[in-house]
């Protein structure tokens, strides 16, 4: 039976690639720490761990085993820290949601749990090397933790009534506005699943606080993500074919942050979104590109 169990184990090491040729797809790959990184574009968090078989094993079988058990477990407790780290920058807008941290904490430790794991190896020292994968959105999701409470719970004041989100939306019509880009340029932006678009004397534009608690259904933001993220305009799909571009002046984070999350933009480009957004309601839609470039 061990012996079986360890030719099972070694084809399917066998088959897999190396370790090494892993990414996180297409786009930057952000790290946290040596051993997970998070991807944006890509929507995924990774996190890598590492086990060695104790030396007391009564098999080689029984000893790869062990191992692999010790390195999923390294695995998943640094998609945690990750998941974490990601999730802490939308602090500001769950509490602001009447929320407190420490249930989305509990959370977060449960949607780790469905992680799966995505490729392993075993090196020639004995360790042996596990990979692990979440998505960012979507069931099971990281953004579950979240977006849900701060798009259908208690915040912000309600927007001005030309903003408020109109459902159903109509189609859109030849011409008009698909989508809204914004280009944040030379600038570092530290990405988040409740970003703000803001004007310089803090007017919401779109993004946290800009839903009327109750008027979105947070299940479609949660298959997406309220805003995609992109290295350049033309990888940026979700604004659509003819999308309304705007260039940040700045960025900030929200109060009680130490996270820059939150992009300013002019207030004659605000008036301008809110005028192509009435003729195309693509802000209700969450057609939203952020395209950071150096």
């Amino acid at each position: 039976m061990r012996s079986t169990v360890l030719a099972v184990l070694s084809a399917a090491l066998v088959i897999m690639m190396p370790i090494g040729a892993l990414g996180a797809g297409p786009g930057p790959v952000e790290h946290f720490g040596q051993n997970a990184w998070t991807n944006w574009d890509a929507g995924v968090v990774k996190a890598q761990g590492f086990g060695v078989a104790p030396r007391d094993m009564d098999s080689p079988g029984q000893a790869l085993i062990m191992a692999r058990r010790a390195a999923i477990v390294d695995a998943y407790r640094n998609l945690l820290e990750a998941s974490l780290e990601v999730t802490v920058r939308s602090r500001t807008a769950v509490e602001d949601a009447g929320v407190k941290w420490d249930t989305v904490e509990a959370d977060v430790q449960g949607v780790v749990r469905n992680a799966s794991v995505l490729e392993e190896r075993r090196h020639p020292d004995g360790r042996y090397e596990v990979v692990v994968q979440m998505s960012m959105y979507g069931p099971g999701g990281l953004g579950q933790t979240v977006l849900p409470r701060i798009m259908n719970g208690p915040a912000a004041p309600a927007p001005e009534p030309s903003l408020r989100p109109r459902l159903p939306q109509p189609p859109v019509q030849p011409g008009v506005f698909t989508g809204l880009i914004v280009v944040v340029r030379g600038v570092h932006l530290d990405r988040s699943m409740s970003p703000a678009i803001l004007t310089p004397d803090g007017q919401v534009v779109y993004g946290r606080g800009w839903w009327k608690p109750g008027q979105f259904d947070a299940d479609v933001a949660n298959d997406r993500g309220i805003v995609g993220y992109s290295s350049s305009i033309e990888g940026a799909t979700r604004s659509g074919e003819h999308p309304l571009v705007v260039n940040a002046i700045g960025v900030e984070g929200p109060p009680m942050s130490n996270f820059k999350t939150d992009i300013v933009i002019s207030p004659d480009d605000a008036a301008r979104i809110r005028e192509a957004n009435a003729g195309g309601g693509f802000l209700e839609r969450l057609q939203v590109d952020i395209v950071l470039e150096p």
